[in-house]
């Protein structure tokens, strides 16, 4: 049992997740009430000028972290296929910030919005265009459409013991049927660091989020390599 255990230790501890947390600092977020996206960023403009920030993104979620969003997918009018898909609401940057390799295709705008634009990974690909450039192309969750404006490698999603699901990253920004922009309650802002150890600011980012917007509060703060252990913690 033990020789099992370890061997499923260096299996997973040594596979590779498709970006880099070093220096990577998770920063749950939520709002008294839902704010408008236009708040978040202002939030994120703060952090950026905070001495010791490389970088900062936002997402819905932060990779590992434990929250799921998923659905099907459809292309082309035809009914939705059986295999999930899932989903991640993401800023511009956020890929740059994560280290995630991009294979085609661009970033997402300012101007990017959800539904609407859509970035997804090698399996996404791979699992609904059969091999084919997926971008420019589009499919559908639902009644909501989107175009596939890039592709990046394959990062896991919610574990590394499962293989790779289709992932679509789509833009921090909703809006709603009528295209006006949705108000949000919940985010993480992704920090990356200049110094090895990123919780060293961890006290004073989660100063500055409420002093750049009283609305809203820190309610959790994890390094990337946290929530990257934490998928061992039984082996270890």
């Amino acid at each position: 049992v033990a020789g099992l255990f370890a061997a499923t230790f260096d299996r997973l501890s040594t596979r590779p997740t498709g970006f880099s947390s070093e220096r990577l600092l998770t920063l749950e977020t939520v709002a008294q009430r839902a704010q408008p996206p236009v708040f978040w960023d202002q939030v994120a403009d703060r952090l950026r000028t905070v001495p010791g920030v490389e970088r900062v993104a936002l997402a819905g979620s932060p990779l590992l972290g434990g929250n799921g969003w998923n659905g099907l997918v459809s292309k082309n009018g035809e009914p939705p296929g059986p295999v999930l898909a899932y989903f991640l609401r993401v800023s511009p940057g956020w890929v740059d910030t994560m280290q995630i390799p991009f294979i085609d295709g661009r970033d997402f705008r300012v101007s990017d919005t959800s539904p609407g634009a859509a970035i997804v990974n090698q399996t996404f690909a791979k699992q609904y265009f059969e091999g084919e450039n997926p971008l420019g192309k589009t499919f559908a969750k639902g009644r909501d459409g989107y175009q596939i404006v890039g592709v990046v490698r394959d990062a896991p999603y919610s574990s590394v013991r499962e293989p790779i699901p289709p992932v679509a990253y789509v833009p921090f920004h909703p809006i709603d049927a009528s295209g006006a922009p949705r108000p949000i309650r919940e985010g993480t802002f992704i920090v990356r660091t200049f110094s090895a150890n990123p919780l060293a600011l961890a006290s004073t980012l989660r100063r500055e989020v409420p002093r750049a917007r009283s609305e809203f509060r820190v309610s959790n703060i994890r390094t990337q390599e946290e929530l990257v252990l934490a998928q061992t913690v039984r082996e270890r």
